[in-house]
């Protein structure tokens, strides 16, 4: 006796916007531009330039077959990180690895 997708109960709360439950995160310390910048760093950043047969290429601190890395990696950082977010509104950001910047994707 199957069950049909329909009669099963979801294991999780339904979320209306996914961001919610991370933008209304209150922190108990300051998140400072420096530990965000760590974090990147240390996590998804380059770690190195390879060179050979005339080519050269980077690598990542996250690892990925044949070095494409087809992901991308965004930050949602609550109001108030110093020199990124306003001390009222979060903010999401785009990382971009190859100069170890953030560039404003959205408020």
């Amino acid at each position: 006796n199957a069950t049909k997708p329909t009669d099963v109960e979801p294991c999780l709360p339904r979320i209306d916007n996914i961001y919610d439950p991370l933008l209304s995160t209150h922190f108990k310390q300051h998140v400072s531009l420096n530990s965000v910048s760590n974090l990147l760093f240390h996590s998804v950043a380059l770690s190195a330039w390879k060179q050979g047969y005339g080519e050269a290429w980077s690598l990542r601190c996250n690892p990925s077959s044949g070095n494409l890395h087809p992901t991308e990696f965004y930050v949602i950082l609550p109001a108030g990180v110093d020199g990124l977010t306003s001390q009222t509104r979060p903010a999401i950001f785009h990382y971009l690895p190859f100069t170890h910047s953030l560039t404003l994707s959205t408020l």
